[in-house]
């Protein structure tokens, strides 16, 4: 073969692969490249508190690809009238800057995504049952891109009763028993329908308040019973506009209080005394308080007054008392001490007489 021959059947060679590798698939239509924007915020939810709105959210920690998202330059806040067009016709209404946002956070610690916004819209006189929609954008600090809309969260305006005053509060041995006054007016000056019930709050030291109650309170009244003496605590209350609406008043002129412990233990039961050779035994049923210290053991002569058989406290239900001289009647008494120093009235009295030793007979 010459080498023209050669050289010619090399060119159909090449040709005859690539007409064979243009025919292994079928060549699909051109897809844009992904615009990496964040993602946009979680678990949007409005509502009303006075006359001001209250937006809480999650914000995202990362991109749409899946990357991290390093930081919030902004954050947008959009309202709309309604969810079809909302996109369309949505009018952005206020700006966060990331410097604002750390004031924002209600989770515990620097890394929570939890936030909250209140303010007071452009038009706060809107006619009761007006609806309006709120959605947010999240701008990231390194692009300054925009994350599509949250789901739109909605909030329809009803009369907001004023908050409920007297806040007052007892302190009893298991629970702290907070009462306060109904408003007698809405917040406008109208007279307000059927309240939807009341919400307590309570907070420590620079903790963000926290709802004590599931559901609205029918009546003027709650019961803590999860607290500890010696700590400070905050309460406040609102009124529900409607259990039907997520609407609240202001909260009430706040209540702080530092409940101490004033209670003495149960009064010990079941004392017994015993005597048996050269000591009188005394025993009685344990106490169940919690921060149960120990037990003070009284005695006294017939007839006498009663004085602490010891000055250490007895941890147990029972003791021993080895001074008790043969021949004469002694009556004990016990007392329960808590932690706080609480002592108890002294028990019901039990009575014991050691008797004298035999004399020697000498034979």
């Amino acid at each position: 073969m010459s080498r023209r021959s050669r050289r010619a059947a090399l060119h159909a060679a090449a040709a005859l692969l690539l007409l064979a590798a243009s025919g292994c698939g079928k060549k699909g239509p051109l897809l844009p490249p992904l615009r990496i924007v964040p993602q946009a915020a979680e678990d949007l939810r409005a509502s009303q508190r006075g006359a001001r709105v209250i937006l809480e959210w999650v914000n995202p920690p990362t991109y749409n690809d899946g990357s991290a998202l390093p930081g919030i330059a902004a954050i947008e806040i959009w309202e709309g009238a309604a969810i079809g067009d909302f996109p369309a016709k949505a009018r952005l209404i206020l700006t966060l800057a990331a410097a604002d946002l750390e004031g924002l956070r209600t989770g515990p610690g620097p890394a929570s995504r939890a936030f909250a916004f209140s303010f007071v819209p452009s038009e706060p006189a809107a006619p009761a049952g007006t609806a309006r929609l709120y959605a947010l954008k999240i701008i990231d600090a390194r692009r300054k891109r925009a994350s599509e809309f949250t789901v739109p969260a909605s909030v329809l305006y009803v009369p907001v009763p004023r908050p409920p005053a007297g806040l007052a509060a007892e302190t009893e041995e298991t629970r702290i028993v907070l009462t306060w006054t109904p408003p007698a007016a809405n917040a406008d000056g109208t007279a307000p329908a059927a309240l939807g019930g009341y919400v307590v709050l309570r907070s420590e030291g620079d903790e963000a308040p926290r709802r004590m109650t599931e559901r609205p309170l029918a009546e003027p009244r709650y019961e803590d019973t999860d607290f500890a003496f010696d700590r400070a605590y905050r309460y406040v209350v609102r009124a529900a506009a409607s259990a039907a609406v997520s609407a609240e008043s202001e909260d009430s002129a706040p209540l702080e209080i530092k409940p101490r412990d004033t209670f003495p233990p149960a009064v010990p039961a079941g004392l017994s005394a015993s005597a048996g050779g050269s000591v009188i035994t005394l025993l009685w049923e344990a106490g169940r308080e919690s921060d149960l210290a120990g037990y003070r053991i009284w005695r006294r002569e017939a007839g006498g007054e009663w004085a602490a058989l010891a000055s250490d406290m007895v941890a147990g239900s029972a003791t021993t008392d080895a001074s008790a001289a043969p021949g004469v009647r002694y009556e004990y008494a016990v007392s329960a001490v808590d932690a706080a120093g609480n002592e108890s009235a002294r028990s019901a009295p039990a009575a014991a007489v050691l008797r004298p030793p035999k004399p020697i007979v000498i034979a």
